[in-house]
């Protein structure tokens, strides 16, 4: 029996092979599709929005093999093609943005630019990672406001990732007196953040004079503090420098304050 023996009908030997051979790949395909896909996303997405995801890919091999087989069995699809393809495109348009959440939502699950937890600002919305769906990402404001955001707006937007790197600078801008010794000042600073709790020893603090205005020094401190910490950190070491400085008998002194009167200001203040 040669490869060209007809079977049924039309359907010869080698389109039978065919067939039976697309079976057996698309559903060891859509299989290690499958397990794989579970694995990947084990503890990064709730177990409904994994069987969704499984599923639709599942089905897209599935449909693939189905077209292969209808090629090889030459049937005739033109008037359900062009059917199917005005279908198509109203369906397309109908469900365009959710495909689009769909697909962005893997690529930030397979990319990770955030995390759950993960302190962002995506565009000009800021606070924290509480979710992250096959549709959308949950966001937590800084005022706790729940926020419902779409993984396309997600995916295309400038994200920024306060905490993906271990540890953030921390800035001060400190204003002191021309009389003030800045190496005691320096020193007395140093001292604050070698004791404090939130400094790192790794990269090491920095305090600069950073600018000489009309009635005081300004002195820059930069010091790095885990990224977890950023927030209390910020405050807390900033209490810490004033009250050493303020042991220290250094003063912090206010801002100047120029007034001045016209001489109509001056006369009518003068008028009985």
């Amino acid at each position: 029996m040669s490869l060209n023996t007809h079977i049924i009908g039309s359907m010869t030997l080698w389109d039978l092979i065919v067939i039976s051979v697309t079976i057996v790949i698309a559903i060891l395909i859509a299989q290690l599709i499958s397990v794989n896909l579970k694995r990947v996303f084990a503890g990064r997405l709730h177990g409904k929005d994994i069987d969704i995801i499984v599923k639709i890919l599942y089905w897209a091999v599935v449909i693939a093999a189905l077209f292969i087989i209808i090629s090889q069995l030459r049937i005739d699809l033109s008037g359900l093609l062009i059917a199917g393809g005005f279908l198509g495109i109203v369906i397309g348009f109908a469900t365009q943005s959710v495909v689009g959440n769909l697909v962005s939502g893997i690529f930030i699950l397979t990319e990770r630019p955030i995390n759950i937890g993960d302190e962002i600002l995506i565009g000009d919305l800021g606070g924290y990672v509480e979710d992250i769906r096959v549709l959308s990402t949950l966001i937590r404001t800084y005022d706790g406001v729940y926020t419902r955001v779409p993984n396309q707006e997600v995916f295309t937007s400038k994200i920024t990732n306060y905490v993906a790197y271990p540890a953030r600078r921390v800035e001060y801008s400190i204003g002191l007196d021309y009389r003030e010794d800045l190496g005691k000042v320096r020193q007395i600073i140093l001292g604050v953040l070698a004791g404090s709790y939130y400094s790192l020893v790794r990269p090491e603090p920095e305090i600069n004079v950073s600018a000489i205005a009309d009635n005081r020094i300004a002195v820059t401190v930069h010091f790095w503090t885990p990224s977890q910490l950023f927030t209390p950190a910020k405050y807390a070491v900033l209490e810490e420098i004033q009250e050493a400085l303020a042991r220290g008998s250094i003063t912090v002194p206010p801002p100047a304050r120029q007034i001045s009167l016209t001489g109509g200001d001056l006369a009518g203040g003068l008028s009985p």
